[in-house]
């Protein structure tokens, strides 16, 4: 009984783990409104302070080992006041244990291949890094209105 009990209290603790990645998609038209560069994946990590503690602006395979930096980069303040003027809504970085962002193309632009292979890391990622609350926001680069 003793073992049951545990099982299903080890199951409820782990799916509820699961459940709190949160996926969030945002479209980025402007053509460097933002400060962002229009190139894809670009690829940004938060911890909970709203440090930006790992930054790539290209195909990034090792985002589970960039989950383990403590250090904020340098850069930290400006990356995370352009995000919250290209965003429309304010991230909420205290909410979660990291916030991941990463930037991919429309369809519409191209074929990217590494925007793919990026993607395909993050799949893996949501599926082995249970055990943290992470926030995954895809930032679609689409044609410009200009």
């Amino acid at each position: 009984m003793k073992i049951l009990k545990t099982t299903i209290l080890s199951l409820l603790v782990l799916g509820s783990m699961h459940t709190r990645a949160e996926d969030n998609q945002f479209e980025y038209k402007g053509p460097k409104a933002y400060d962002f560069e229009r190139s894809a994946p670009q690829v940004y990590i938060f911890n909970n302070n709203g440090d930006l503690i790992h930054s790539s602006g290209r195909f990034f395979p090792g985002l589970k080992r960039a989950l383990k930096t403590t250090m904020p980069l340098p850069d930290s303040e400006k990356v995370k006041s352009n995000l919250m003027n290209l965003l429309s809504t304010n991230p909420k970085f205290e909410h979660y244990d990291y916030s991941l962002y990463y930037f991919v193309m429309d369809s519409d632009i191209g074929k990217c291949a590494p925007c793919d292979k990026q993607e395909n890391v993050i799949k893996q990622l949501k599926k082995k890094v249970t055990n943290m609350n992470i926030s995954y926001n895809k930032v679609t680069l689409t044609r410009s209105d200009s």
